[in-house]
């Protein structure tokens, strides 16, 4: 004799689906523009500091980690960083780049 599963029912509830609208075409345009302008701010860093902020920002390591990664004081980590978000913060006000909201 086989014996049927009981399903389970279960309700929908509009909580459960996606609350956030798609993107429109504009607000596309502006985020691919910002990251395009981020990414110019980043490639006119020193080496190290470009290296720094990847690591950091887009990897997601921790100074800490990377101050074991690259074999360099923590100190050193956090000035660069430091120093490179100072740089970033001129070069894109400098562009017209930032907006604070």
């Amino acid at each position: 004799m086989i014996r049927k599963k009981k399903v389970q029912e279960v309700e929908w509830d509009p909580r459960d689906s996606m609350n956030e609208e798609m993107p429109g075409v504009e607000e596309v345009v502006t985020n691919k523009e910002e990251r395009d302008q981020l990414r110019k701010a980043i490639d006119t860093l020193p080496d190290e500091q470009q290296r720094m902020i990847c690591l950091f920002y887009f990897q997601g390591l921790s100074q800490r980690e990377i101050a074991e990664r690259c074999d360099i004081p923590l100190g050193t980590v956090k000035g660069r960083v430091r120093l490179a978000l100072k740089k970033l913060r001129e070069h894109l006000d400098e562009k017209g780049g930032t907006t604070d909201e």
